[in-house]
């Protein structure tokens, strides 16, 4: 699938007077003023405002390949209340052709838009930035052919931050302008995602995740207790399930299970510089009401000679009912190390979940390895997704 990721958030540029700084009229603008806002870098809105910028591309889920193609993207600039309601403040289409690796949007908001939400809405402080397909408009992928095809999820949208407008320029809380927002509908859930704007490998949403969770959350709910059952079978006991997912990333797969299985205890394990990223995630789809089950994340290298006693204590000296392994397959380099902690946390009744996308051949090598070193065999195989890259899930268990 297509991921709209935002390689610069929505910004401000500046100069030794800003070019977004508020105008009332043209009468009280200085001369210096006047020439910033004729650069051809931008202009402000005639009747006064400000410009709202941002850089965005699009790409499949690891970077590997832009969009080779004409799209048409719809920019929504909305204002967030303190009760959170969303209030559409200026809206634009901007055009994505063939060819592209970035395309800059100059969103221009106006003192009178302005006016207008604050009238409609006297407590709306803060403001957001989406990027999405326009809706109900073709759009033409030479990579893949025809856009319409039965893969599930095509494009995924981004929405920046929240941030402040205060004398002209953005504001962010933190260090929330590194971070962007995915909000994720599957079936009745809806999840909200936190995801580094960064190069950043483990701190990502990846295409296998999604339609793993896609999968499972839009089936019916007799379907949906077949696959629970399959994974799990020791689940219509009422006992405490305890899963274990390795290379958590954002903690997609681990938070939706631990929604699916409200009597579990779901450990995200991945390195040290993901627990920001995915505590952050657990606390933003933590169910405030204890229906769903618990979720921790600890740090775990998969090469245990890196961690500490007590962090590979609370990976290999747990029974595992459930071992995820979703997109870990890219680098045949670690498949040795990755089949090393496979082998430990495996028990004679555990299930293993390996989920990946087909990006080369020798992925299928650890199939191999891990019947060699565990014994495993594949119980069964669903595929994900097609056109865009097959993505399969296969659930082993020990022979």
């Amino acid at each position: 699938m297509y991921h709209v990721r935002f390689l610069k958030v929505p910004y401000t540029k500046t100069s030794k007077i800003s070019i977004f700084k508020r105008f009332e009229s043209k009468s009280n603008r200085s001369a210096e003023q006047i020439t910033l806002a004729r650069s051809p870098i931008s202009r402000p809105p005639a009747n006064g405002g400000y410009i709202i910028h941002a850089v965005v591309t699009v790409t499949t889920d690891l970077g590997e390949s832009f969009l080779y193609g004409d799209a048409q993207l719809s920019v929504t600039f909305l204002s967030i209340s303190k009760d959170g309601k969303e209030s559409i403040v200026s809206h634009q289409i901007v055009d994505w052709t063939c060819g592209m690796q970035a395309l800059p949007i100059e969103l221009p908001v106006t003192i009178s838009d302005i006016r207008r939400i604050k009238k409609q809405n006297a407590a709306a402080d803060e403001f957001i930035i989406k990027v999405d397909l326009n809706q109900g408009v073709r759009y033409v992928d030479h990579n893949h052919g025809d856009a319409e095809n039965n893969d599930p999820i095509r494009f995924l949208p981004v929405t920046s931050q929240k941030f402040e407008i205060r004398d002209g320029f953005v504001r962010y809380k933190r260090d929330d302008n590194g971070f962007v927002v995915r909000k994720v509908e599957l079936g009745n859930l809806r999840l909200a995602l936190l995801e580094e704007t960064g190069n950043s490998v483990n701190k990502h949403l990846w295409d296998s995740g999604l339609l793993l969770a896609n999968y499972i959350s839009t089936s019916s709910a007799a379907i949906q207790k077949k696959i629970l059952s399959s994974l799990i079978p020791s689940i219509a006991s009422g006992k405490i399930v305890r899963i274990l997912e390795l290379g958590t990333g954002c903690g997609l797969v681990g938070i939706l299970f631990s929604k699916l299985v409200p009597n579990s205890e779901v450990y995200l394990s991945d390195l040290e510089s993901t627990r920001d990223v995915c505590e952050r995630n657990i606390a933003l789809n933590k169910d405030r009401h204890g229906r769903h089950g618990k979720m921790r994340f600890v740090t775990f290298d998969w090469d245990s000679s890196s961690n500490t006693a007590s962090e590979n204590a609370e990976v290999y000296d747990k029974d595992w009912d459930l071992v995820i392994s979703c997109d870990c397959t890219y680098n045949p380099d670690s498949f040795g190390i990755l089949t090393d902690v496979m082998q430990k946390v495996i028990g004679q009744t555990t299930k293993l979940l390996l989920v990946h996308k087909d990006r080369h051949g020798s992925e299928k090598q650890i199939f191999d390895m891990l019947r060699d070193k565990t014994k495993f065999v594949c119980d069964s195989e669903v595929v994900l997704g097609k056109k865009m890259g097959i993505s399969r899930a296969h659930i082993l268990s020990k022979n």
